[in-house]
């Protein structure tokens, strides 16, 4: 079921299947992470280019893109494709223009890795390190992965500001 939902003067549509509590406080409470929203509205301004790692449906993305006006640019990468859908859904459904995504993993080297799915596409407990599915699902996916020094120097951005929620893969993007 898809439904949608304003945050922060953002219209977001989300998937209740995966991550259904999460969905539920978002409407509740007309928000999601709130303080990392408010910090990336704080930090940003007009023409800033930001980098959003681990996107998921681009709510952060989407803060950023109205924070960076249509001058800046937000970079979106998220290793999941029905998040990579879900994100470029909600960017035509606020008609933004200004971000760019890719699915794709940041990580300490550039090459392929694989994401265990563990409780389907779409859900924030897929991991390229944790393969934490109840059911012991062999389930994994194969994506592409640059560095983040790749990619800043390939598409010559200058991000003033970096959001990294990537599942246990941090360590490996700060190698990178």
């Amino acid at each position: 079921k898809k439904i949608t939902i304003k945050v922060n003067n953002i219209s977001f549509l989300v998937t209740t299947k995966y991550a259904p509590n999460t969905w539920y406080n978002i409407r509740k409470n007309k928000s999601w992470n709130e303080g990392v929203g408010y910090a990336i509205q704080a930090i940003l301004n007009k023409s800033d280019s930001f980098i959003d790692i681990g996107s998921w449906f681009g709510l952060m993305s989407l803060i950023g893109a109205k924070s960076v006006g249509r001058n800046g640019k937000v970079f979106s990468f998220d290793l999941d494709p029905f998040c990579n859908k879900g994100i470029n859904e909600n960017i035509r459904l606020n008609n933004l223009k200004n971000i760019f995504v890719f699915q794709l993993a940041i990580g300490s080297s550039n090459g392929e890795i694989s994401l265990n799915i563990n409780s389907g596409l779409g859900s924030s407990k897929n991991s390229i390190i944790f393969n934490n599915d109840k059911n012991n699902s062999k389930e994994s996916l194969i994506v592409k992965q640059y560095t983040l020094d790749y990619l800043i120097n390939k598409f010559d951005i200058s991000p003033k500001l970096i959001k990294i929620d990537a599942e246990g893969a941090e360590h490996l993007i700060y190698l990178g």
